[in-house]
């Protein structure tokens, strides 16, 4: 029997199953195995290079794995990978924002992609 699936749930922790990504012939890391809750704080520490942001990204559904899965909970069920980016935010110093828009323009653009929350 498979997990129900919720495409409008509310995220409620990820689960990561044996996953492992590679560049070409090179595996960043492997067997990796974690289950997080919303409510839980983690750090992520490592040399440059060692898979940090990777495996942001592999959390916000960005890239996905080289094996293993992912797989984003909600109360009744599994949220659908397509349906990920409502509810994870990723930000790094290398995501730029488009140069040629104002600050404006570039909410305005972005906010038709993932909903602003109230606040």
């Amino acid at each position: 029997m498979g997990m129900a699936i919720d495409s409008t749930g509310k995220l409620t922790g990820i689960t990561l199953n044996s996953i492992g990504k590679k560049f070409r012939e090179e595996w960043i890391f492997r067997k990796v195995n974690l289950e997080i809750n919303t409510s839980d704080k983690l750090a992520i520490t490592g040399f440059n290079g060692s898979g940090k942001s990777t495996l942001l990204q592999l959390l916000a559904g960005y890239i996905v794995p080289s094996e293993g899965s992912v797989k984003w909970n909600t109360a009744s069920g599994m949220l659908p990978a397509e349906n990920i980016y409502r509810n994870i935010a990723f930000a790094s110093p290398y995501m730029e924002l488009i140069e040629d828009f104002t600050l404006e323009e570039n909410v305005h653009f972005y906010s038709n992609h993932k909903k602003l929350l109230p606040g």
